[in-house]
């Protein structure tokens, strides 16, 4: 794992992603199955619905023929999963968006041969589905993605990403009446699209942002689409990036409030931020790692954002600010998620890999904020020798040895299997002869000061 210099990252960031491990950061609660069980799947998109429920819609590694939606109301206890009707070709479903326990909408982009899009709607729980025929279904108009301002007005929106420039431009289509039918937009509620300018997905989550009346989304050539007036009319801004050098442009937005913003892209990791709305952008830096391929603010929260590596990705680390983009943190020890999504900065959802480990489904139930902000705490002044060690490690204190310490040991898994308090005015020595081979995490705290370091446990 690369370690940025210029930013705000912890020696010990390690531990960080233990202390989220120790407080249940992510829990895998996924169906750990799916229809054909010998069918790999990895789960590309999330929507959540009120504090225990969860549509989700998973892809074929491979993006072969998908048809499968998975649904859980009680925090992923249990799981039902439907399947979406057969179609003239082969689908993926790339985006769903949940309404509520019974009504939900899939966007399936056909593959290997895009260009072609289907919507399909349910309205009792995934039992049935709809095709809802559109304009989207023809050649050279398909789009990747949805979202409705009210109950009768939506918009999808996207390009075909056939690899033909004159095809691949930049489609908006609008309903007003629930959609039930669409109609595609042209000049001038839309602007004449730039040349070769189209819309990527790398996550079938954080690939536009949504606030009230206002929607925003980002192209390949770097420029930002902006509504303010649930899709009826549409503005185009750039942001100065130069983007990605093998996935042209900009990968992800998100949005705090109608003015403030973040884009991001990478290879070169860049990251901007917009205090207007969309209509300016201002560069800022941006850690090394994870790849910047999605981005997402944290509801409720003053300014925090999480970057993530999106599908293509397998990082376990993602980078956080609580500053709207001024400093970074790193978090390590996440599981591998090809999508995240935070309704909280105590409540989320992570999108995985289905296989016969995991679940592919993850939950957050910690505080964000109280567990990663160690960087506000006052350093501990202490030293663990020998490293590596075989039956004790001893700890030195600084110039807080008249007050007592508590001093854990944690796995890298965030098993903690030592904790004690020692005595004002001395040191500490520790058996650790049982402790299995490996490295482990020494978290100390004293008198409000924290320590956070690492050993190896010798053979």
């Amino acid at each position: 794992m690369k370690t940025p210099i210029a930013y705000s990252f912890l020696l010990s960031a390690l531990f960080l992603g233990l202390t989220c491990s120790v407080q249940a950061q992510w829990t895998d609660v996924g169906p750990g199955t799916v229809v054909n069980p010998d069918a790999p799947r990895n789960v590309f998109c999330l929507s959540p619905i009120g504090e225990n429920g969860l549509w989700a819609s998973p892809i074929h590694p491979t993006f072969q023929d998908v048809r499968e939606v998975m649904r859980t109301l009680d925090g992923g206890n249990t799981w039902d999963i439907f399947q979406l009707p057969e179609t003239d070709g082969n689908y993926l479903p790339v985006r769903i968006l949940a309404e509520n326990a019974d009504e939900a909408r899939v966007v399936a982009l056909r593959y290997p041969s895009p260009g072609r899009t289907k919507l399909f709607y349910t309205t009792d729980g995934g039992g049935a589905w709809t095709d809802i025929p559109g304009p989207y279904n023809e050649q050279g108009k398909g789009v990747q993605n949805i979202h409705f301002f009210t109950p009768q007005e939506g918009v999808m929106f996207g390009s075909p990403r056939t690899g033909d420039a004159s095809v691949d431009q930049i489609k908006i289509f609008r309903t007003s009446d629930g959609g039930q039918s669409w109609v595609e937009l042209f000049d001038p509620n839309v602007p004449e699209p730039a040349s070769n300018d189209s819309y990527f997905l790398l996550s079938g989550n954080d690939s536009y942002a949504a606030v009230g009346d206002t929607l925003w989304f980002v192209t390949t050539e770097n420029n930002v689409y902006r509504t303010t007036s649930r899709g009826a009319n549409w503005q185009v801004f750039s942001t100065g990036l130069q983007g990605s050098s093998t996935i042209a442009g900009l990968t992800s937005v998100a949005f705090k409030d109608a003015l403030n913003g973040m884009v991001v892209t990478f290879q070169p990791q860049q990251v901007a931020v917009t205090q207007n709305g969309g209509s300016s952008w201002t560069e800022v830096a941006v850690p090394e790692s994870p790849t910047a391929r999605c981005v997402q603010y944290v509801p409720g929260t003053d300014n925090t954002y999480v970057i993530t590596d999106g599908y293509e990705g397998n990082s376990d680390e993602i980078a956080i600010t609580f500053d709207g983009g001024q400093t970074w943190e790193s978090w390590p020890g996440n599981p591998a998620m090809n999508c995240v999504y935070f309704q909280s900065n105590t409540s989320g959802w992570g999108g995985s890999n289905i296989n016969t480990n995991a679940g592919g489904i993850y939950r957050w139930d910690a505080d964000l904020e109280t567990v990663l902000s160690v960087s506000e705490v006052e350093p501990l002044n202490a030293s663990i020798f020998p490293n590596p060690a075989r039956n004790t490690i001893n700890i030195r204190f600084g110039d807080t040895k008249s007050l007592e310490a508590n001093v854990e040991i944690y796995s890298v898994t965030g098993k903690r299997h030592l904790s004690v308090i020692t005595q004002p005015g001395s040191d500490a020595q520790l058996d650790i002869a049982e402790l299995p081979v490996g490295m482990y995490v020494v978290a100390i705290t004293s008198g409000g000061a924290r320590f956070h370091g690492k050993f190896v446990k010798a053979d």
